[in-house]
């Protein structure tokens, strides 16, 4: 039996199970454990580790049969694959019990409010992740954090920074074409000129690691590049449906950066469109963080409509502050958020 993250030891089930002596394992120790089968690929970092799994699973399966387990709850198992990619979470530091072969780091911000204590408690977390990677690491070289972790492994930079190994250049987003462009440098010799059909620099950045992984596994550019125009996103990420002439955008952003992020996403698709913001915050800790920062990434936007804070599972303990009543959240909220529109 496989416990996942929402199941605390007490729940029916899990005590049923080891009643009967069936085997229980927490998620994150089977996964740290299956990957030991493969080469594994562990993508981590507060932000885009789903949509990242997503895209290197879809470009590197083409190169190698490679099974995959991606964060939005889908995933392939491939009979004598060789590579598995894996999303890894840094929550309650489940990620340190993976051994990675690889591992892409997209950014390191303040997150899971409770469980770390300030930011330096999270970059901890992440230098001991860093440390059991036995291959290499590939790592958002703009994010300063990141430029602080040490490694017994190769760190490959990526970025829009020059002193990145792995460079965007010329960055050209085509509402009316679809997609962004841009060209990729590597050590100051020009790479290629490669097409995604997402939109947002942050979009760009998760391709770029995705390329400069490749090219570290010397995957040809242009299977890379014919696979990054194929790819059309994971669940709940920039999930569009359109009704008549609105464009209804589903997008699990939970944390300020990427609130920010995907409004800045939609305004580069649909520039010419009315932006309205329908937020349901994740958790009452989050919430209570990064109240000022939700207004101001929600200010972005051009209409704002708010939904009852959705409260984890872990926090039905009360360790968290959830008397925030539902008035207070709103009021500050809007409040917030006219003062940053002034």
């Amino acid at each position: 039996m496989i416990a996942g993250n929402a199941f605390p030891d007490h729940h029916e089930e899990i005590v049923k199970a080891k009643e009967l002596g069936v085997p229980v394992y927490r998620y994150f120790d089977f996964l740290g454990n299956f990957a030991k089968k493969y080469t594994s690929i562990a993508i981590t970092g507060t932000h885009g580790k789903t949509s990242t799994t997503g895209l290197l699973s879809h470009v590197f399966s083409e190169f190698a049969p490679t099974s995959y387990l991606i964060g939005d709850g889908t995933g392939v198992g491939v009979e004598n694959s060789r590579y598995f990619v894996f999303e890894s979470c840094e929550y309650k530091r489940h990620f340190l019990s993976s051994d990675p072969d690889y591992c892409i780091i997209t950014n390191i911000e303040f997150d899971h409010s409770d469980y770390y204590k300030d930011i330096n408690d999270v970059v901890s977390a992440f230098q001991e992740m860093a440390l059991k990677v036995k291959k290499a690491i590939f790592a958002c070289g703009d994010d300063e954090k990141l430029q602080t972790i040490k490694s017994n492994v190769p760190i490959i930079y990526y970025g829009f920074d020059e002193e990145n190994d792995f460079q965007a250049r010329n960055v050209v987003f085509n509402p009316n074409e679809g997609g962004t462009t841009f060209d990729v440098v590597v050590r100051n010799d020009f790479y290629g000129h490669f097409k995604i059909n997402g939109y947002g620099n942050h979009n760009v950045l998760n391709a770029l690691a995705v390329i400069s992984f490749c090219n570290y596994l010397n995957v040809p550019v242009q299977l890379v590049k014919d696979r990054l125009t194929s790819f059309h996103g994971v669940k709940r990420r920039f999930s569009e449906t359109v009704i008549g002439d609105q464009v209804l955008i589903d997008d699990y952003a939970h944390h300020p950066t990427e609130i920010r992020v995907t409004i800045e996403a939609a305004r580069k698709k649909y520039p010419d469109k009315k932006l309205v913001a329908i937020f349901q915050p994740h958790t009452y800790s989050r919430t209570m963080t990064f109240m000022d920062e939700f207004a101001g990434a929600l200010s972005n936007a051009d209409e704002v409509f708010l939904c009852d804070i959705f409260g984890s599972a872990r926090e039905k303990s009360g360790k968290c502050p959830s008397t925030i009543s539902r008035k207070e959240f709103r009021d500050h909220i809007f409040c917030t958020i006219a003062m940053w529109t002034i």
